[in-house]
């Protein structure tokens, strides 16, 4: 009855602990955005399109991480969570303000058993 009452308080501290580092993990390492974006969303974007349209088009503003201005050209890169939580994300590349490129990061995640080598014909 103690191994079993210790295995239970066990198990319930590491998912704390995990949960915890998940977390941390997200708040660190994604863009804090008001809104989560599925590909659905992504794929309605199209190149070159005004940043005030590819706002519109995900439903909020995406976190500025980088601004280069070179002369005549500015580049700007924005990040937008997804709801393939923790780790979807969109970024987002605009020159002169408009869409030029697009790297989608696990906004669709799909998790399936794999076939044991005894069950494959």
């Amino acid at each position: 009855m103690r191994s079993l009452k210790a295995l239970a308080v066990s198990i319930g501290v590491m998912m704390v602990l995990v949960g915890s580092g998940v977390a941390v993990a997200r708040s660190l390492f994604l863009p804090a955005t008001a809104c989560t974006i599925d590909r659905n969303a992504a794929d309605t974007l199209e190149m070159p399109q005004p940043y005030a349209q590819v706002r519109d088009r995900l439903g909020c503003d995406g976190v500025l991480v980088a601004r280069d201005d070179w002369g005549d050209i500015r580049h700007e890169r924005y990040q937008w969570r997804g709801k393939a939580w923790p780790f979807g994300r969109l970024d987002a590349t605009f020159y002169n303000g408009a869409l030029h490129g697009m790297e989608l990061v696990w906004l669709s995640v799909a998790i399936e058993p794999t076939p044991s080598p005894d069950s494959r014909p």
